[in-house]
């Protein structure tokens, strides 16, 4: 089609489009451009591209390796990052300010763990914090306040230690400086600080209540199921980080998760659960979410009519609601409310009231051990940006992006792990799926699809595309060292399973001659691989906050905005449209409405089908 056929806003799109670095900039090795590059890891290289962080008795270690990437390449992406003046926005992120440049708002998810108020938690017992924040208010007194000190002087310490030859790290973090705990506290929003902590308190306390039975259902049943109603980033974060702690659970919970609005699921869940036992835990920021309340009334409706009670004593007794809107959880019924804030994305939330699935399902103390492992995740990252295990992973994932590796293929070799990338899925695709740049230019380069499976499963499903497809992939392995149930086997099946996850790396980056083409692999295929030296909540709240850090440093290469979600507006307007006009609620012009002849016929089916009934 002839640029002068083009659509407006398309011809618009082509002329204002800024291309990222081309292949022939001054990135790229002439290996790399000619695609002569072979994958080959010596002892230094493995060095070089690697990085562990330690979690107490826990680690992380991080082997970005078996790829193309050679020091030169990582040196001059690194550059570009230092030029986009990576550390400052970083430290802005960490202060509050409105770094989420299209609405203007602060993003303070990290805020939600923050290492100080952590250890005020330890520090106080829950009554006494409570009586103070009442009479106090925002003077609550820090009384670990010299602990956090030294941790932080260890943490200085530690960051300014460079494997790398010929390093200058120190003078780097003088021009490249991250912000200490400290500095944080004095500069953040100490109104937002004092929300945060109260918010958790108050989840502690109500934790503990239904933990002990003090407070019951309606029947004065203790509660034994959790049914979260949620979407999105109320849904897949929690229900993620509850499966993958399902062995830190609390012995008599069960806990479902509830999100699609096809009412299927939510009746194969009533079917699962004692409604007399159950508390429905509704997370919604603006309560008026299309799925979550359509869910959230028919789950009223129908556990109303199994207790033969009041849906007002039903919504009392049996319903929680975390949201900002407390005039639409008021109208609906639940007196139990927690709280959401502008300044917390959906897909970075499971850290706030909306995780308190994850809270009453794992306990308290495991929940806060979740943000603890966040928290080091954090500090790793803001004391030096540009060195961090976070950024590296980044800079590997936009350096495959220009080299036209559209996908990434995430494979856990951990059963509990075995969604993870979905909520990966979305973190990456929500966040960094954009088009559109800071300068409001159009870019050719942006976030990675996200997809992937379990191992070992999936060697039996989907590893074929990997070996000998035509798709360029990145994939990205995650075992756990220790196995969680050494008391089921002789660690034998653990051995095997690890040995199939480093054997696939392998394949990947050796493949394997052979005369028959059919039976040939190419081999020289990249792929990461993160090591869990052992599945606990704090490694997995620290590996899903590397995750977080990742993103942000690749949307900042890219010039785009990874806290805004437009993309997901359209299609709600038109569905809304069309559920109106097959309610019969108004009437379409086919002619004018701008539907395809496909939706136009698809719709009349739905309506000759529902007179039908």
């Amino acid at each position: 089609m002839g640029e002068e056929n083009l659509p407006a806003v398309e011809t618009k799109l082509k002329k204002d489009t800024e291309p990222s670095i081309t292949l022939s900039e001054s990135i790229f090795d002439e290996s790399t451009l000619k695609e002569t590059k072979k994958i080959e890891v010596d002892e230094q290289r493995r060095k070089d591209f690697s990085e562990t962080v330690h979690l107490k008795e826990e680690s992380i270690y991080f082997d970005f390796s078996k790829t193309h990437v050679s020091n030169n390449e990582y040196k001059n992406l690194l550059n570009d990052l230092k030029f986009k003046k990576l550390q400052e926005k970083v430290n802005d992120m960490f202060l509050g300010k409105p770094i989420n440049f299209t609405e203007n708002r602060a993003v303070l998810h990290t805020l939600l763990r923050d290492h100080n108020i952590l250890e005020e938690l330890l520090c106080e017992k829950s009554e006494d914090l409570t009586k103070r924040i009442k009479t106090e208010g925002n003077n609550t007194k820090e009384c670990c306040e010299s602990k956090n000190k030294e941790d932080e002087d260890d943490e200085c310490k530690e960051e300014c230690k460079c494997k790398h030859e010929n390093c200058n790290c120190h003078t780097e973090q003088e021009n490249n400086k991250g912000l200490t705990d400290e500095e944080c506290n004095n500069c953040s929003n100490k109104e937002d600080r004092t929300k945060v902590k109260e918010e958790l308190v108050k989840i502690r306390d109500f934790c503990e209540k239904i933990h002990s039975g003090k407070i019951k259902s309606s029947t004065n049943k203790k509660f034994k199921y959790i049914v979260n109603i949620g979407i999105g980033g109320s849904d897949l974060g929690p229900k993620v980080v509850c499966e993958s702690l399902e062995s830190y659970k609390i012995k008599h919970l069960k806990c479902y998760f509830v999100s699609n609005i096809d009412p299927l699921e939510l009746y194969n869940t009533l079917s699962k659960v004692k409604v007399e036992e159950t508390l429905f835990v509704v997370v919604s920021k603006t309560f008026t979410t299309l799925e979550t309340m359509c869910n959230a009334r028919l789950a009223l409706k129908m556990a109303s009519k199994l207790l033969k009670k009041s849906e007002k004593i039903v919504s009392d007794k049996h319903f929680i609601a975390v949201s900002s809107n407390l005039e639409e959880v008021t109208s609906f019924g639940i007196s139990k409310i927690f709280a959401m804030w502008d300044f917390v994305g959906g897909r970075y939330s499971l850290w706030s009231a909306a995780g308190i699935s994850i809270a009453l399902y794992i306990g308290f103390d495991n929940f806060s051990k979740l943000l603890y492992g966040a928290s080091v995740m954090d500090k790793h990252f803001k004391l030096n940006a540009l060195k961090s295990a976070c950024t590296m992973h980044s800079l590997i994932e936009v350096y495959y992006t220009l080299l036209n590796y559209n996908n990434k293929c995430i494979v856990p070799y951990d059963y509990y792990l075995r969604n993870l990338y979905l909520h990966l899925q979305q973190l990456d695709m929500e966040s960094n799926g954009k088009s559109v740049k800071e300068n409001k230019k159009f870019t050719d380069h942006s976030g990675m699809i996200i997809w992937g499976g379990v191992g070992t499963n999936s060697q039996h499903s989907f590893f074929q595309l990997l070996h000998q497809g035509t798709h360029k992939i990145l994939t990205e392995f995650i075992y756990t060292l220790k196995p969680e149930l050494e008391f089921f086997t002789d660690g034998s099946h653990h051995t095997k399973l690890l040995s199939n996850c480093l054997a696939q790396a392998e394949a990947l980056r050796k493949g394997a001659e052979n005369e028959d083409p059919h039976k040939l692999f190419k081999g020289n295929k990249p792929s990461i691989t993160i090591r869990l030296s052992k599945l606990t909540p704090e490694t997995l709240g620290a590996l899903i906050a590397h995750y977080e850090h990742k993103v942000f440093v690749s949307g900042i290469f890219f010039g785009i905005n990874s806290f805004d979600q437009f993309g997901v507006q359209l299609g709600k307007t038109i569905a809304t449209k069309m559920n109106d006009v097959i309610d019969g609620k108004t009437t379409v012009d086919h002619e004018k409405c701008g539907c395809s002849a496909s939706s136009i016929y698809a719709v009349d089916q739905i309506i000759e089908s529902k007179k039908k009934k």
